[in-house]
C-alpha cells in the first residue's frame, strides 16, 4: 500500500503515474490510500476516477476506486455542524468564490461515502455515540458505519471492499432517499417492517426525524424569502429541494442548507 495527499485536480492521474513507476521498477502495489484535503468532498473525486477509467484505452492499467471513507469526530462533529462557520472566515477557501460553510463540507463528506468511521467514541457517552450513528444513517442510507478509538479500524473494512459504485453513491444521500420514497408512495406513509419500525422508534427517542414538503402551487417570492429562506431553522441539520416562484414559472430554483 502507499499513501499520498492531493487536491481535487488530478488525483487519478497522480495515482496512475505512481502505478507506472512501480511497474517500471518491477514492484507490486495492491492499493493506495489517498488522503484528500479536509475541505474537499468525495463526489468530484469519484467522478474524476470514473471519467479517467472510461477515457482510458488500457483499462487494465487504470486504478479502480475501491472505497470512499469519511472519518467523523464523535466529539466535534455536531458542534461544528451547529456553528456553521464559513470557510472564508477560517482561511480555508479553495478560491474567492467559495462561500461554503464548515457544515456544508461535513454534511457532503458524510452523504457521499461508502464507509463512515466514527472516531474517538471513547470521548463521548454510549448514548451520544448512538445518537450520532443514527444521525449519520439518516444522512447516508447505504454507508457502512464503524465506531473506532484512536482511528483503529480493521483493514478489511477499508481496503479491497469493492463497495464503490458511482451510481449507488449518487443515490446515497438521505435527503434523496427521502424524496424518492415520498414520490414512489404517492406521498402516502410507508409501510414499515418490524426492523424498520424499531429503527424509526429509536430515532424518535433521540428526537431525529425528517419530512417532505410538496405542493404544486408556486411560492410567493417575498413570503418564501421572509418565512423560509432567510430564517434559521433551529435543530435542522439538512434541507434540500427545488421550488418554483409565482413570478417565474419557467425557472426552477434550488435551495439547500446544512447546520
Amino acid at each position: 500500500s502507499g499513501s499520498c495527499s492531493s487536491s481535487s485536480q488530478g488525483v487519478g492521474q497522480s495515482i496512475y503515474q505512481l502505478t507506472q513507476r512501480f511497474a517500471a521498477a518491477e514492484s507490486h502495489c495492491r492499493s493506495f490510500i489517498v488522503e484528500c484535503p479536509g475541505t474537499s468532498v468525495p463526489l468530484p473525486h469519484a467522478i474524476e476516477f470514473q471519467d479517467e477509467l472510461e477515457q482510458s484505452e488500457d483499462w487494465a492499467s487504470v486504478p479502480r476506486l475501491d472505497t470512499l471513507v469519511t472519518v467523523v469526530d464523535a466529539q466535534t462533529f455536531l458542534p461544528k455542524i451547529h456553528a456553521s462557520e464559513y470557510l472564508a472566515d477560517l482561511g480555508l477557501t479553495e478560491d474567492e468564490l467559495d462561500d461554503r460553510t464548515v457544515a456544508d463540507v461535513l454534511i457532503e463528506q458524510v452523504e457521499y461515502a461508502d464507509v463512515l468511521v466514527i472516531n474517538k467514541v471513547d470521548t463521548v457517552s454510549g448514548a451520544q455515540a448512538r445518537q450520532l450513528e443514527l444521525i449519520l444513517r439518516k444522512l447516508n442510507r447505504s454507508a457502512e458505519i464503524v465506531q473506532a478509538v484512536h482511528g483503529q479500524v480493521p483493514a478489511r473494512l477499508l481496503l479491497e471492499t469493492k463497495r464503490f459504485s458511482l451510481a449507488e453513491l449518487e443515490q446515497a444521500p438521505g435527503w434523496l432517499a427521502e424524496l424518492n420514497a415520498f414520490f414512489e408512495t404517492g406521498g402516502r406513509p410507508q409501510h414499515q417492517h418490524n426492523s424498520e419500525h424499531e429503527g424509526a422508534t429509536e430515532e424518535a427517542d433521540h428526537h431525529i426525524s425528517s419530512f417532505v414538503y410538496y405542493a404544486q402551487r408556486p411560492f410567493h417570492p417575498q413570503r418564501l424569502m421572509d418565512q423560509a429562506l432567510s430564517m434559521e431553522w433551529q435543530g435542522v441539520l439538512r434541507s434540500k429541494g427545488f421550488f418554483w416562484l409565482a413570478t417565474r414559472h419557467d425557472i426552477m430554483g434550488a435551495s439547500q442548507t446544512a447546520g
